[in-house]
Formats: C-alpha cells, structure tokens, sequence
C-alpha cells in the first residue's frame, strides 16, 4: 500500500470548490497540538504513587469482578427458591380446589 503526500489546492480554487470537496483543516489542527505537548517525565515519588494507585484501581476492579460474579450465583439461587416456592403454591392449590370439588360433588349427590 502506498502513501501519497496529502494534496495541495491553491487558496483560488479551494474556494471555487463546493463544500462537501473542500479539504478539511481540523486534521491538522489535532497533529499541531500534539506536536505542542510537553513530555512529562515523572520523579521517584510520582512514580510510586503512579505505582500505588495502578495496584488500587487493580484490586478495586477484581473487588467489583468478584462481587458481580457473587451476586450472579445469589441471583440464580433465589430464583431457583422462588421457583420451588411457587410450585409448592400450585400444588397447595391443586390440593384445595381438589377437596372444595370433592366437597360439591358429595353435597350435590345427596341432594
């Protein structure tokens, strides 16, 4: 793949371009404030701060990682309880509207 140099238009006939076609400066002004940056270079101290915050973010994350995996495998458990709960209500239902049926057809036979 080669790489061109970017093209060169005249000020006259950038204007005579319509503005979808004109060359955009923006690009340019990115790479200049780049170039204006001043290359920090940290001291021992700044350093093992640097250091110390890296290692209690680290843990910070693993911290919450855990955490989250945790609350995933109480969040599957609970519903896994409220599932057995739930099906101990049918069948506690089942049982009643079994004996209220019971019930009626006893009370409608003997009349």
């Amino acid at each position: 793949m080669k790489h061109f140099k970017p093209l060169k238009l005249s000020k006259n006939l950038q204007a005579q371009l319509p503005y979808v076609d004109k060359p955009k400066t923006l690009a340019t002004a990115k790479l200049d404030l780049k170039k204006q940056r001043v290359a920090v270079v940290r001291d021992g101290h700044e350093e093992q701060v640097a250091s110390l915050m890296k290692m209690i973010r680290t843990t910070y994350k693993e911290k919450k990682r855990k955490d989250r995996k945790d609350m995933r495998v109480r969040v599957r458990q609970h519903k896994k309880d409220i599932q057995t709960e739930v099906r101990a209500k049918y069948k506690r239902d089942q049982q009643k509207k079994k004996a209220v049926m019971r019930k009626r057809s006893k009370m409608s036979s003997t009349k």
